[in-house]
Parts: structure tokens; sequence; C-alpha cells
């Protein structure tokens, strides 16, 4: 299989159609809150916010010029690497489509869909445009280790926050509470067989989406400006 970097038909839209995505999202919660007269949900507003975060930390990135920026450039990568997974992360919030029953199903379901898919589209555009500014001449295979590699390391990183309850920033301001926590965690060979087996099945699964969708048989010329 050989990777071609692709972009959206949708030449110079692509910020539009996520501003667009993420004001239908939170106009399907602020009409549930209305609906309901409760805040239940309001998490979801603050889960698509911070998906927003590496998207937002890319544009940046591909601003920067490479020689004369590395230590900068590094930093954000790491944030990149620490905010990434609450972007993909979004889609186990369909989890709670059982928990509340103030409003329809069918509009609680197209809402978490909703913000599932705005969160997996910021992911996967924020991911293209490190991988078409930093591996564009590599070896296919190179592409396939770097590609799953990352969407692993994103499935730990939900796993975390989804089950042992981390936040992404804490990594930042509690780094030893946290250290702590995951070597305890290594010690729970039946925690560590779990987080490993949704590692690999969301790696392998965000893989294929990315894959398919930003690999083509035919070259495509598009842009790819912010």
């Amino acid at each position: 299989m050989k990777i071609v970097h692709i972009q959206s038909q949708y030449k110079g839209k692509e910020k539009l159609q996520l501003i667009l995505f993420t004001a239908f999202c939170f106009a399907m919660l602020i009409v549930r809150m209305i609906y309901t007269n409760s805040f239940e949900y309001r998490f979801m507003g603050i889960n698509l916010l911070l998906a927003w975060i590496p998207y937002l930390l890319v544009l940046r990135i591909i601003k920067l010029n490479t020689r004369g920026h590395k230590i900068q450039i590094g930093i954000l990568l790491f944030l990149w690497l620490i905010f990434f997974p609450n972007a993909p992360y979004m889609i186990t919030d369909i989890y709670h489509l059982e928990e509340f029953d103030s409003a329809p199903k069918w509009f609680d379901l197209i809402m978490l869909l909703s913000f599932a898919w705005t969160g997996m589209m910021l992911a996967f555009i924020s991911f293209r445009k490190l991988h078409r500014r930093f591996l564009r001449m590599k070896k296919t295979w190179v592409h396939l280790v770097t590609v799953f590699s990352i969407f692993f390391s994103c499935g730990i990183g939900i796993y975390l926050g989804r089950y042992e309850r981390w936040n992404s920033w804490e990594i930042i301001t509690q780094p030893r509470v946290l250290t702590t926590e995951f070597l305890q965690l290594l010690n729970n060979q039946l925690a560590v067989a779990q987080m490993l087996s949704l590692s690999v099945v969301f790696g392998a699964f965000f893989t294929l989406i990315y894959l398919f969708v930003f690999t083509q048989t035919k070259p495509v010329q598009i842009s790819d400006k912010a």
C-alpha cells in the first residue's frame, strides 16, 4: 500500500467546516439544556473545546521554520501529543447515552455523534498536517509505523482519561502524582491488559480510518493552507 497525502476537495474551507460542525454541536447542547432545564452533558462542550487545542497547536507549528525554531516546535509537539487524545476521546462519550433520560434518545444520539464526529475530524486533520510537514518523503513503512504508533499512544491516553480519569493538563501540573499512579497501574495485570487491548483496538481503528480517508490510488492536488 502506498500512502499518498491528499487534502479535502473543499479547498480553503477546512476551518469553516470545523467551526460549523462545532457550532452545530453547541447549538444542540444549548437546545437540550433549554428543553430539559438542566446542565446535563455540559461536559461535552468542555471536551470539544479541549479537542480544538491540538488543532490550534498544529496551526502554529506549521507556520514555524524548522531550522530556526526547533525548541519551540519541540515544546509545541509535546503539548500536541498530550492534548491529542482529547479529540478522538470524544467517541467514547457515546457511553453516556443511557445515563440521562430527560430528552428524547434520538436527539441525544445525534448530539453525541455530532460531538464525536467533530472531535474525530479535529484529530485527523491536525495529525494530517503534522504528517505532511514531517514525513513527506519517508518510506511507506515509516508512514505506517508512525501512524499506528501515534494512534496506539492515543489509545493509551483515551484509556487513562476514560477509566483512570486523568486530565491532559495534569501531566504538566501534577507529574509526580500521575507517575506514581501509572506505576501502580503497571502492577495491576488486569488493568494493563485492558489498557493494551483498548490501545491496540483503537490504534488499529483510527489507523484504518486515517489511511482510508487520506489515502488514494491517485494523488489529489489540493491546498493545505491553514
